[in-house]
């Protein structure tokens, strides 16, 4: 062993300077001599070795010494700004910061100072708009580290971050290793029954599904991941969602699981009692920093929840009166009323959009190179939320009136501006396209999600023909 001497005696042997015969309990020297034997106690001395140590190991390899390994520290010690944390709902306070000296020695400091940046600095809300994909981000920094699932998707999407500064936009192959490590992540974690449960397996599986749309153009994979985060969120059940950072990330999702379902032609969970009471109810704790436009996109999935059971309900009695089924009569009164309570639906919604988004709205008629005038006490963030619920809108307004021009028997007997008609179905076309081509040119990220949408409403083949025509 490193540091351990070998005995040469007894103490009074080496003293004397003779040869010891190491017996026990006393050497036969010291008995021949009439002296006391002490015995052979082991003496330690205690060497560093750590120079010698490294220049011996320092061209050996070893095959798994790059496996699992965390991104490598760049300064011992780093200055950056921390914002302090709002105690009621975790998330970051802008309005005050301090630029203080903080030894970044953990991965973990490293990914919470990186997401700080993008999140704080005002060019990333241009050029990286994270936070329109939800209010939850804000409340990630203070969450990191006790999730690996979390921590690695955090770092996959810092990664992201900086391959975009760069002018090659194509993903590293570091970026693409974070990427694969946080799906395995994910992946340990959610066979692990009390991991599975935590909201931070959640917020994991949302942030990969920012890091999927970016890094491929598949869109397939980005729906596997969306429901994959549909089906936790509904096992967690409707009361673990009251606290703010659980709210904040189903009202991201929201609008994506109810399309998806009526795509399917089924019905969202979303609909059932105990989660309207949930959503209707507000968070335990709630931040006001992006309130109007997320608030403006809750109120449009409130609309937006009732109307694949509406479509369902009257396509449904519409076939079965075309089929001849029994009981003619009840059938006319469910689909009377059905027709009634779309047409109802509809001018509610239209009121709600003259009244909420249209005044806000400050897209140009051109729809060639969209922009949008900024609004004032508004953000970019705010804009491109708002274009997402304008796009939303149009498309279920136009969705609406189309299914009661198609439903209602007696469209030939109404006095009816067909003109009129045909005029409105073009404009609110004119401006969903407007709308999608503004998120189009913002964020890559927030217009894959919407065209998914688009697509789940109005069908493939009907979502290019509007779009073309819009275009003309």
């Amino acid at each position: 062993m490193v540091g351990a001497l070998k005995s040469t005696g007894c103490a009074t042997c080496r003293k004397r300077k003779k040869k010891c015969g190491e017996e026990t309990p006393s050497c036969s020297a010291c008995i021949k001599a009439g002296w006391k034997c002490p015995g052979y106690p082991k003496r330690w001395k205690f060497i560093d070795e750590g120079g010698s140590l490294a220049l011996l190991y320092r061209k050996k390899k070893y095959i798994f010494e790059d496996v699992g390994q965390h991104e490598a520290a760049v300064d011992e010690w780093l200055t950056f700004k921390v914002n302090p944390i709002d105690q009621g709902n975790g998330s970051l306070n802008p309005r005050s910061w301090n630029a203080i000296e903080w030894p970044l020695a953990f991965p973990v400091d490293q990914i919470r100072s990186t997401l700080c940046y993008i999140l704080d600095e005002p060019q990333n809300r241009h050029t990286f708009p994270i936070k329109s994909h939800g209010r939850f981000y804000g409340m990630i920094p203070s969450r990191l580290g006790c999730s690996a699932a979390l921590d690695d998707a955090v770092s996959c999407l810092c990664s992201i971050y900086t391959d975009s500064l760069r002018s090659d936009q194509t993903p590293s192959k570091k970026c693409l290793q974070l990427y694969a490590r946080s799906l395995h992540s994910l992946r340990k974690s959610l066979g692990i029954r009390h991991i599975r449960a935590e909201a931070e397996t959640i917020c994991a599986s949302i942030i990969l599904q920012t890091c999927e749309l970016v890094l491929n153009d598949d869109v397939g994979r980005w729906t596997q991941l969306c429901m994959g985060t549909k089906l936790l969120i509904q096992e967690h059940g409707a009361a673990r969602f009251i606290h703010s950072f659980e709210r904040a990330m189903l009202e991201s999702q929201r609008a994506w699981f109810i399309l998806h379902d009526a795509s399917l032609g089924q019905e969202c969970f979303l609909s059932r009692r105990e989660w309207r009471q949930s959503l209707e109810s507000p968070p335990t704790s709630i931040g006001t920093e992006g309130q109007a436009s997320i608030s403006l996109r809750s109120e449009l999935c409130e609309f937006l929840v009732d109307v694949p059971g509406l479509i369902r309900e009257a396509t449904s009695t519409a076939d079965q009166l075309l089929d001849g089924d029994v009981d003619p009569v009840g059938l006319k009164k469910r689909h009377q009323n059905a027709i009634l309570q779309i047409s109802s639906m509809k001018h509610a919604f239209e009121w709600w959009y003259s009244t909420k988004i249209a005044p806000l709205r400050s897209i140009s008629d051109a729809v060639g190179p969209t922009r949008i005038e900024t609004i004032r006490n508004s953000s970019v963030r705010d804009d491109l939320l708002l274009a997402v619920v304008d796009c939303v809108s149009n498309s279920i307004m136009i969705k609406l009136d189309t299914l009661q021009a198609q439903l209602n028997s007696d469209w030939g007997n109404l006095r009816v501006d067909v003109l009129g008609y045909q005029q409105a179905q073009a404009k609110r076309r004119k401006m969903m396209y407007q709308a999608l081509q503004f998120v189009r040119d913002k964020s890559l990220v927030a217009a894959k999600p919407l065209e998914f949408g688009l697509r789940q409403l109005w069908l493939d083949t009907e979502f290019e023909h509007s779009e073309k025509y819009a275009a003309k």
